[in-house]
This record gives C-alpha cells, structure tokens and sequence, in this order.
C-alpha cells in the first residue's frame, strides 16, 4: 500500500474553476495564458499514471499559481 507523492507548484497566473475542470481534454485550449494547441500531454500523462495505479490532481487558483500532485503506487518485494 505504499505510494509516492510529487508535488510540482507554482505562482504563475494559475487557472479558473472552469479550465481546471476541462484541464484534461484533448481538446482543451489556452490561448493568451498559455496550454494552447491540442492538450494530448495532459490526457495521455494522465491515463498512464491511472493504468499505473496511481492518480494526478491540479489545483489552481487564478493569480496565485497551480498546484500538480501526482501519486503512484510503490511495487511491494
């Protein structure tokens, strides 16, 4: 039942409510605060830590920057 956490944050512009919640779609965009051109990393890093077992959250706050935890299991002996 051991995990790994990693945790990557920052105080950049951040993120609304809204496109923290679309965050994950392929076709999510971004424009002048950036994401932009197809969001395909997201989506496929996302499914890979899932099919690991693990999982990754992403909490943003607009003008205070966006938090990134992802978790993923420790293979036991």
């Amino acid at each position: 039942n051991a995990q790994v956490e990693i945790t990557i944050q920052d105080n950049g512009k951040g993120l609304s409510e809204e496109e923290v919640a679309q965050i994950f779609d392929p076709a999510f965009r971004v424009k002048d605060r950036r994401v932009s051109t197809g969001n395909w990393s997201l989506f496929s890093s996302r499914n890979l830590i899932r099919e690991s077992g693990g999982d990754i959250v992403i909490e943003s706050t607009p003008g205070q920057g966006t938090h990134v935890r992802v978790t993923l299991p420790v293979p036991g002996p």
